[in-house]
């Protein structure tokens, strides 16, 4: 292909940015313009893009009309968005973006509504044969303690977060059995342990109770999805077992070929229509069953280890842009990645120094 493909990053400040743009950059058949953009003029990818633009944050009127002018001015062909915020105004908007010749490679407004509420998302997933942890909505105080209870805490501990959130935010295991001098002293302050109690002072405080989910705690190993469908048929799912995990984010993993994962991934794609690039992540119970805890429905941060192990999905999106058949080679299983933390250095005027 002779011309430039446009294709539009969004969250270039995000973590998993660099690795994202570094996957677009090891294809060789296709010449690409990529353009990153952020809610912070300081973001670390701008560093690594060809050109770039601060944007207006997604909840505001003036954030859409400002993406379709930049996918105007730079002849943008597809979006690859990395901010869950984003996604709903995003998918609100797929046919002004489909009109002027952008692909979104993201599920409808109706189905990005399920994907990105946690509550939502377990309701559907257990229509469709997908294992989820056993749960329940608490809207008050009352129903808190109720619920905690019937998941049997204090003798056990439990998961509670809010059914809409991202990178843990707002994620607690109460576990009444944890020796709370040790965590003072040992745990980092960003640690996810509390007790039932301890949450409740808390909510007691905020003028309207927001609504959590109670879960039952899957103590087993965690698996990352990186997964495309084309309108509600699976394309790819590939599997990642999550070894060492800091601030949500995936430090070592490894690709793993398991037909339990795929198969749920393929359930959940065709069961609730999903459309594009998503992901999921799931958990293993007491009895080693994985069970579905949430949904990324989005280029996830640590998709270069599945681009790694031969299945580039940034490059893929944007073939199926183009309108090309997408074929998925071997699979490399087994593959894994260490990351380490990297370093840009800039100037008084913040130009990037070479050093």
């Amino acid at each position: 292909m002779d011309s430039e493909v446009g294709v539009l990053i969004t969250g270039a400040g995000a973590p998993g940015a660099p690795g994202i743009i570094y996957c677009l950059n090891q294809q060789g058949d296709m010449r690409l313009r990529l353009v990153g953009v952020d809610i912070d003029e300081g973001a670390v990818g701008f560093s690594l893009v060809d050109n770039h633009y601060v944007i207006p944050q997604p909840e505001t009127d003036e954030f859409i009309p400002k993406v379709l002018d930049i996918c105007e001015r730079e002849n943008i062909r597809v979006i690859l968005p990395l901010v869950t915020r984003e996604l709903i105004p995003l998918s609100k908007a797929k046919k002004d973006f489909n009109e002027r010749g952008v692909y979104l490679p993201i599920s409808d407004e109706d189905v990005m509504k399920v994907l990105n509420d946690k509550h939502k998302l377990s309701v559907r997933a257990k229509e469709a044969g997908v294992s989820v942890p056993d749960f329940r909505l608490a809207t008050n105080i009352a129903e808190l303690r109720a619920y905690a209870s019937e998941l049997g805490y204090p003798n056990r501990p439990i998961c509670i977060k809010p059914p809409i959130s991202n990178g843990m935010r707002g994620l607690r295991i109460l576990d009444e059995n944890k020796d709370r001098l040790e965590l003072l002293l040992s745990e980092k302050p960003t640690g996810v342990y509390s007790t039932l109690d301890e949450v409740i002072a808390i909510l007691e405080g905020a003028d309207d109770f927001p609504p959590y989910l109670v879960m039952e705690y899957l103590p087993g190993e965690e698996y990352t999805i990186d997964a495309m469908a084309d309108k509600g048929e699976m394309v790819v799912s590939v599997p990642r077992l999550r070894q060492r995990i800091r601030s949500g984010i995936s430090f070592d993993a490894r690709v793993v070929r398991d037909k339990r994962l795929i198969e749920m991934t393929r359930l959940l794609i065709e069961g609730l229509d999903i459309d594009g690039v998503c992901g999921f992540q799931f958990r293993e119970s007491d009895e080693g069953t994985p069970c579905l805890i949430e949904s990324n429905p989005r280029l996830q941060g640590t998709v270069i280890l599945t681009a790694g192990a031969g299945v580039n999905i940034p490059y893929l999106l944007v073939r199926m842009a183009l309108g090309e058949k997408i074929e998925v080679g071997n699979i490399k299983w087994g593959m894994s990645i260490k990351r380490y933390w990297g370093w840009f250095f800039f100037d008084k005027d913040g130009s990037p120094y070479p050093f």
